[in-house]
C-alpha cells in the first residue's frame, strides 16, 4: 500500500510488487496454505433485536 500511496497505481515499482505479492500468494495457495489457515472468517457482531 505505501508504494500505491508515494508512487501511484501505474509506477513500475507498484506493479512489480503487486506482481510480486500476487505470485507469491498463488504460490502458497498452490502448495495447501489457504488464507483462512491465517486470517479466519470474523462473525458479525450480534445485535439485540427488540421483541
Amino acid at each position: 500500500m505505501r508504494a500505491i500511496t508515494a508512487r501511484g497505481l501505474a509506477h513500475p515499482l507498484t506493479l512489480a510488487l503487486l506482481a510480486a505479492a500476487a505470485t507469491a500468494a498463488a504460490k502458497a495457495w498452490d502448495a495447501g496454505h489457504r488464507v483462512t489457515d491465517t486470517h479466519p472468517a470474523r462473525r458479525a457482531p450480534e445485535r439485540h433485536r427488540p421483541s
